[in-house]
């Protein structure tokens, strides 16, 4: 993200921080400290450090230098020329140990002589996160901070900075990472890089070179869509770098091989991109090979040659990292996670491409290659994760490097990706001459055994590589593009049937994964094998159903599901892993299916359990080759044990087969027209003032319905019904003079008769509404949510819903669901969303959730016990299952063990045992998910929740059903005269003679500017009769924004977590789109 001018510089920020730098220091160390800022600037302080850290006697701790983060210098600590200088002026004070920061981080280092040409080595311990960066999203804005808030926001990185330096003082720094601290510059510089270049490109593209409209072309990338440009200019920059770094481990190899910039500094960018390039066609020549890595790309020459001045420090510091970096501290990974960390996630999501966790490549090649003659294709390659592991297996087989090369094909669409994983595969082993990977660029449904060249490029010597046509394979292994695919259906089968595959299933509509798994069974041999990474609504969706069903015909399956880990990067799908193999059988319709169910992290090893391949120990598996063709694999796959055996009990059903019980989704309202808020939710008059459309009116009860719109207002298990109601108006068209009939007539002003969800109804401002006894749903904890209403009311289709005649009967029914057996049911007997564990509740699903047939369980005191419980445990408002309150706890232990007394027919020790099992199997699942939330938030660059064409639609919906939005926007526009909040800075320094209405309002102004952002535009409540209404308008503006956060978001990770910087960008996302979505709703009020 951009980092702007914190209004001070770099000895003004030390001296701000001085008084709690020596507390926390003090504090930490045991013994009073001095935090001594260099202020005097002048002759001779070249080499004097910014700051020293010393005891009360003088005698030195350590020394520090800062740079702005808005400075190249302060793009990243790292940045090789200021960790040099700040070891050579740590080394005159006579300083063991000194640091770099930016402000936002700080790089704790050894300063020790002989060391210079290594500055990861120095790293004692990985960065500190030391400012929150969501901090700097304006200028000036340390100095806009207050001295409390200055104090909060470096507190802990201070007290981090000083237990590193106690720790490293006693040879206890805590482990490097150094992958992710070279990875972590890399995406500083190219980020730095690609904004001004990026601009260039933009104002200049129509006047590239034809060879990169081709190429962009190729890629399938419309330049004058802006971010697609934006994608090319990271791939040209992206390949600069990871050229120069295989140029670097070359020169390990050939001694030939100079520095890259020839020791060179070139002063313009045309002279850097000849510089660069020549460079590398020199190593071409000397190694004899290489030349589709070290040749780059027009665009990546065009990034060098057309970077304007600001760019060329960036450039300048990247080589000098690269060229000081040991690229044997890092591990062999790293190319394939640049392509992770530097390509735009849209970019890749939108081509579905996906860095696949090496442990869990490495299992599946295990399972795959069994013998050295193994030939391998992943037709979706990537950055050749699943390449190399199978170089590898074939290497432990005895393959050598060369013939290895030729048994492991790849292919992908994007040309970066091709660089990647040829760089991936050919670092196996560097080496004179002819050393080619068979990686070919294309669109994966132009792959035809027999006629196309996998050796996609040439070498650059007089010798010539033998083409290689690809044949069937041995081995069809991928984690394909996901998506729809619905453009491409018709060609992609026409590819299928004409190489011979036919009795194709019903493909209208299925994923492109689905497609893939498809292709690789044209391209497989008939005695192949098959390993596919795919998205883990292939097990599930009924829309697949046929094609489940074509494969089990044909293959035995092993599926691998995880419960605890994440098996991909920039996860925004839950992910699965289909095995499939010749059946070994004929004598039934279908093969074999086992399903593992794993339930910690895959180690990377191959387990065989029962002569079934598993990535894990610790998993359950199953057996469910009796299932039919096309059922649902998921569900029986995954559900515990313990709730199969409720469901197993006599008195037990599927909530959808009990007579006299109707379920059914929630009412779909529509528009929001007929939701409306009551200003007054504890009154009992029979007129109530309500707002709707942003419009207070006042209607008589017999037009309002109590609702219940969201998890949200879910206040316990009975939720009070007085704030909302869903309009009940009559088919006759009210009176024009009734305030009914003016709420419909401001409907139709504003077209919402012309709105596809409403202009369908006849009248169109009339509902056919049911009422309900229950209502269930899941939040964002893990956690369901069982509403009762001891009077039928009419819910949202956010629910699911059951509405039956007998209250006693209705009760009995949801005390089972509301129990730790429903918790189950709605974790497991559900559609699985995303990494997070985030579950998706459809009806279908609903209906198969347990619950006890109130006609066959008629006990009276077990009844009664479960009524009781029940009444009780309705009371609490559900807490997350794995953080319960102790009273709340008791009461779902009584209620769970009495549901399971009555599905037994008594209380024995058998129904305590299942009900205990219940109980901890529920909070192990949420401890697990919660666990498998964090790991997908740190290992992603960007979230769906956050992010793409989805989260403005999400934080309407959110917004529209917030409790205090309606009051907020009627605060917000009920003034007298229309204001545009100002930056910080203009509120700090007035203009002479320019009058604003906020002149006497700077605190609230600054409130609202950090809510809504600089430039929105209201008529907020100004004037000295209002100004308690303008306060409870910042604080319902902070809550707007906090609640907003706080529920469509996890929990923000700790500073020092890898994720913080992800959720960072998220949370910015969010606040965006939510004051976008406010200020359309104030200029439509106002308009």
């Amino acid at each position: 993200m951009t980092v702007l001018h914190p209004g001070v510089n770099e000895i003004e920020w030390l001296a701000d921080l001085k008084g709690a730098a020596e507390q926390i220091g003090s504090d930490v160390l045991g013994f009073p400290v001095r935090w001594s800022v260099e202020t005097n600037v002048g002759h001779g302080s070249r080499d004097r450090t910014d700051v020293r850290v010393e005891r009360q006697d003088g005698s030195i701790l350590f020394t520090g230098e800062a740079k702005r983060p808005d400075t190249p210098a302060g793009v990243h600590p790292l940045v090789v020329s200021e960790v040099n200088d700040a070891v050579q002026k740590a080394q005159l004070q006579g300083a063991g140990f000194c640091f770099t920061t930016n402000f936002i981080q700080v790089a704790c280092l050894n300063a020790g002589a002989g060391l210079h040409a290594q500055p990861l080595l120095r790293l004692q311990g990985d960065l500190i996160s030391f400012i929150d960066p969501s901090h700097a999203n304006q200028l000036g804005w340390w100095k806009a901070l207050t001295s409390p808030e200055r104090k909060a926001a470096v507190e802990e990185g201070l007290r981090t900075v000083f237990e590193r330096y106690r720790l490293s003082l006693i040879g206890e720094a805590p482990p490097l990472s150094i992958d992710s601290m070279a990875l972590d510059y890399f995406q500083a510089i190219t980020d730095a890089l690609h904004a001004p270049i990026g601009r260039v490109f933009a104002g200049s593209y129509d006047r590239a070179s034809p060879s990169i409209h081709h190429q962009a072309l190729e890629a399938g990338l419309d330049l004058d869509n802006a971010q697609e440009r934006q994608y090319l200019v990271a791939q040209g920059i992206a390949e600069v770098l990871t050229a120069a770094l295989f140029h670097r481990l070359l020169r390990d190899y050939f001694d030939s091989i100079g520095p890259l910039l020839g020791g060179m500094a070139p002063a313009t960018s045309e002279a850097l991109k000849t510089t660069i390039v020549s460079g590398l066609l020199e190593a071409v020549t000397i190694t004899g090979d290489y030349k589709p890595i070290l040749v780059i790309s027009d665009i990546a020459q065009w990034v060098l040659a057309q970077s304007p001045d600001e760019a060329m420090p960036h450039w300048m510091a990247l080589f000098d990292f690269v060229e000081k970096l040991d690229l044997h501290l890092v591990s062999s990974d790293i190319l394939g996670t640049i392509f992770e960390r530097l390509i735009s996630p849209e970019r890749r999501h939108e081509l579905g491409q996906h860095y696949t966790q090496p442990r869990l490549a490495q299992a599946m090649a295990r399972w795959g290659v069994r013998s050295a003659e193994t030939v391998v294709l992943d037709p979706a390659c990537g950055a050749g994760t699943f390449l190399v592991e199978t170089y590898k297996r074939h290497q432990e087989l005895g393959v050598p490097h060369d013939e290895a090369l030729k048994r492991n094909l790849g292919n992908d669409i994007d040309s970066f990706a091709v660089h990647l994983a040829s760089i991936n595969l050919a670092t196996r082993r560097i080496k004179k001459g002819l050393n080619h990977p068979l990686v070919r660029q294309s669109d994966a449904f132009t792959l035809s055994p027999g006629n196309v060249n996998m050796l996609h490029v040439f070498a650059a010597s007089e010798q010539q590589a033998e083409d290689h046509p690809l044949q069937k394979v041995d081995l069809v292994i991928a984690n394909p593009p996901y998506g729809r695919s619905a453009e491409n259906e018709l060609r992609f089968l026409a590819h299928l049937q004409g190489h011979g595959l036919t009795g194709l299933p019903r493909t209208t509509g299925i994923n492109l994964a689905a497609w893939f798994v498809l292709l690789g069974v044209m391209l497989a041999k008939p005695d192949a094998r098959m390993a596919f990474v795919l998205p883990s609504g292939v097990l599930q969706n009924d829309n697949l159903a046929p094609w489940r069903a074509w494969l089990r015909q044909r293959y035995d399956i092993t599926v691998w599901h995880t419960e605890s880990d994440v098996w991909f990067s920039d996860a925004r799908v839950a992910a699965c892993v289909m095995l499939f193999e010749p059946r070994q059988t004929s004598d039934a319709e279908l093969g074999v299916l086992n399903f593992v169910n794993v339930l910690e992290p895959v180690d990377g090893d191959l387990h065989w359990i029962d002569d079934i391949a598993s990535p894990a120990e610790k998993v359950t598996i199953r057996n469910l080759s009796a299932l039919p063709a096309g059922a649902d694999l998921l569900i029986p796959g995954t559900t515990p044990a313990v709730l199969d055996d409720f469901m197993q009990l006599e008195r037990v059903d599927a909530v959808g087969q009990i007579s006299g019980v109707e379920t059914a989704a929630g009412q779909k309202l529509g528009h929001k027209f007929f939701k409306l808020e009551d200003q007054h939710p504890t009154a009992t008059t029979l007129v109530r003032t309500v707002v709707g459309l942003g419009t207070e009116l006042q209607l008589n009860k017999k037009f309002l319905t109590p609702l219940l719109g969201g998890s949200k207002e879910i206040d316990s298990g009975e939720p009070s019904l007085n704030r909302f109601w869903l309009l009940s108006a009559p088919k006759i068209r009210p009176a024009a003079n009734t305030a009914l009939g003016r709420y419909v007539r401001l409907g139709e002003s504003l077209e919402v008769h012309l709105e596809p969800s409403v202009q369908a109804r006849r009248p169109w401002w009339h509902l056919n509404t049911k009422a309900v006894n229950i209502a269930a749903s899941m939040n964002e904890g893990f956690r369901h949510q069982i509403a009762w209403f001891d009077k039928p009311s009419v819910v949202t289709n956010n629910f699911n819903t059951i509405a039956a005649p007998k209250s006693l009967h209705a009760e009995v029914v949801a005390a089972t669901l509301a129990s730790a057996f429903g918790a189950i049911a709605a974790q497991y007997v559900s559609g699985e969303v995303g990494c997070e564990g985030v579950r998706r509740v459809l009806l279908g699903h609903f209906d198969r959730w347990p619950a006890i047939d109130p006609h066959k369980a008629t006990e009276k005191a077990l009844v009664l016990e479960v009524r009781h419980s029940y009444q009780t445990y309705r009371k609490f408002k559900a807490s997350e299952f794995d953080r319960l309150p102790r009273e709340e706890y008791a009461a779902l232990k009584r209620l769970t063990e009495a549901v399971s007394a009555l599905a037994h027919g008594a209380s024995t020790p058998a129904s305590v045992a299942m009900a205990e099992s219940a109980i901890a199997c529920a909070r192990e699942t949420v401890a697990r998910r919660r666990s498998r939330e964090t790991q997908a938030l740190g290992g992603r660059t960007r979230s769906v929740q956050a992010s793409g064409p989805t989260l403005p639609r999400r934080v309407r919906t959110w917004s529209q059903g917030y409790d205090g939005m309606n009051e907020l926007l009627r605060l917000i526009t009920s003034g007298s005269t229309l204001s545009k909040l100002r930056e910080h800075e203009e509120i700090d320094t007035p203009q002479l003679f320019q009058i604003d209405a906020f002149d006497d309002y700077p605190e609230e102004e600054r409130a609202l500017v950090d809510a809504l952002g600089p430039g929105f535009e209201a008529v907020f409540p100004l004037g000295a009769d209002r100004t308690d209404d303008l306060k409870r308008t910042v604080e319902m503006a902070r809550a707007a924004v906090d609640d907003a956060v706080t529920d469509l978001l996890p929990a923000a990770p700790a500073l020092d977590n890898p994720g913080h910087s992800t959720w960072s960008e998220m949370r910015t996302s969010v606040v965006d789109a939510l004051r976008k979505y406010m200020q359309t709703e104030v200029r439509r009020m106002l308009s």
